[in-house]
């Protein structure tokens, strides 16, 4: 982990665990977004580069302080078992935390007028580039360039769209996964020129717009943008937004000249709703921020008693109508069993890229779910690339569940199929690490012809 680009959060944080330390206290992550002023999402990594401090220099485990709403015990990340929790508790609070000097002073990340910082809904960035490889990642030399050193301000979970300079047309979008971390580039000419260190964010979910965004049709709405573009000047007292658009009084907007990465207020989103219905398609909603409706469309099953079936390690089905029937009862079970919990369920299993087939609300809590079915008895499941991503992107502001139903009967009447029994097994927060995942398919990118 690079520990410069998030000391910045890191120092507000340090402070607020200290004081929790001298009242022998916890807080939940909601707490502690809402004292820094800084969202959910954002905080795991500058939580990460204290525990990182904590560990190397041998002090108490200070961020397990910082505890999950709903279990009430701190994330996975501090590799602290129940068995250890009281114990290290103990030692945190004992700990004479008062007499260290701050450890996390970063001036750099305070020159930079990060508006959206506080705001949920801000999520949204644009990257011009000519690119063969766009969804990548983002990639940009360390410097004072605004447009270069924003990639380290890019959250996990933020969207980024791709204007392609030769189209001169945003024509993609991406979901942003991880934090920012040192890399390497050659910049200017990206074949030619020396290496040099890059800020780099990895990127995931990458979809072409159905309908790309030309610098025409942004020319056409450039009597709105002007107005969002001067709403914002006002709003922040002329500071720098990092707009995407160069704005001439008389001349037609342009792109911003020399940016590599800019903030795209979510106002300017809104300017072109099919774009924004694709989002709400290709994109979990709790991932890019945009709503969508809480409306159950799954049929009602009643199981009757089950036979057993003939164990096996692993296949694939290979008759859809039957391979149909049986996700349709693992979707009813995993449904059935979240609504006795109190939670609201919508199937979306038809939007392919969202990574799970189930979205289960309750108040303001929202859970992913991929439902697997089998007839066989599974010690082992296929699961896609966006599957996993959801996963490992999953945390406190959003959940991962892994529900699995095997050993499901299913018996042919006529031409359809009945099923009926199961066996239900389930993984609240589940994160696929490398070691637990075997690639049965791989993506090869086609060098110039």
């Amino acid at each position: 982990m690079n520990e410069e680009l998030q000391q910045g959060r890191a120092a507000a944080i340090w402070e607020v665990l200290i004081s929790q330390a001298a009242k022998r206290k916890t807080l939940t992550y909601k707490s502690l977004s809402e004292e820094v002023n800084v969202h959910h999402r954002a905080l795991r990594h500058a939580l990460e580069v204290i525990q990182e401090y904590c560990q190397t220099n041998k002090l108490p485990h200070l961020t397990a302080l910082v505890v999950n709403s709903t279990t009430g015990v701190p994330g996975a990340g501090n590799n602290l078992d129940d068995s250890q929790l009281e114990k290290e508790y103990q030692r945190i609070f004992r700990y004479k935390w008062a007499a260290m000097l701050n450890p996390f002073n970063n001036e750099n990340l305070k020159n930079t007028h990060s508006w959206w910082e506080s705001s949920l809904e801000e999520k949204f960035w644009v990257e011009s580039t000519d690119r063969t490889d766009i969804g990548r990642n983002l990639l940009a030399p360390i410097s004072t360039h605004a447009g270069q050193k924003l990639v380290a301000f890019v959250e996990d979970g933020d969207v980024v769209f791709h204007y392609y300079q030769p189209t001169k047309s945003i024509v993609a979008f991406s979901v942003a996964k991880g934090f920012p971390k040192i890399g390497e580039i050659r910049w200017p000419d990206r074949k030619k020129s020396e290496i040099s260190p890059a800020y780099k964010i990895n990127l995931i979910n990458y979809t072409e717009l159905d309908e790309p965004i030309t610098l025409k049709e942004i020319q056409d709405k450039q009597s709105s943008i002007r107005t969002i573009k001067s709403a914002l000047d006002k709003k922040y007292d002329g500071k720098s937004i990092y707009f995407p658009f160069q704005i001439p009084k008389e001349k037609a907007i342009q792109p911003a000249q020399g940016a590599y990465l800019s903030k795209m207020p979510k106002a300017l989103v809104d300017l072109f709703p099919t774009a924004v219905q694709q989002l709400r398609v290709d994109i979990a909603p709790e991932i890019a921020h945009i709503k969508s409706p809480i409306a159950s469309r799954l049929a009602t099953y009643k199981p009757t008693t089950p036979k057993p079936p003939a164990e096996c390690l692993y296949g694939i089905q290979t008759d859809e109508k039957k391979k149909k029937a049986t996700e349709l009862r693992g979707m009813a079970l995993a449904t059935n069993y979240l609504k006795k919990l109190g939670y609201a369920v919508e199937d979306v299993s038809s939007q392919k890229r969202l990574g799970y087939d189930l979205r289960a609300v309750k108040g303001e809590e929202v859970v992913g779910v991929e439902v697997k079915a089998s007839i066989m008895s599974r010690i082992e499941v296929a699961v896609t690339t966006a599957e996993v991503e959801y996963a490992q992107i999953a945390g406190e502001e959003f959940r991962s569940l892994l529900y699995v139903v095997d050993q499901i009967v299913c018996t042919k009447d006529g031409d359809e199929y009945k099923t009926s029994g199961g066996r239900e097994r389930f993984w609240w927060d589940w994160n696929p690490d490398e070691d637990s995942l075997s690639p049965i398919d791989y993506r090869f990118t086609l060098p110039p012809a």
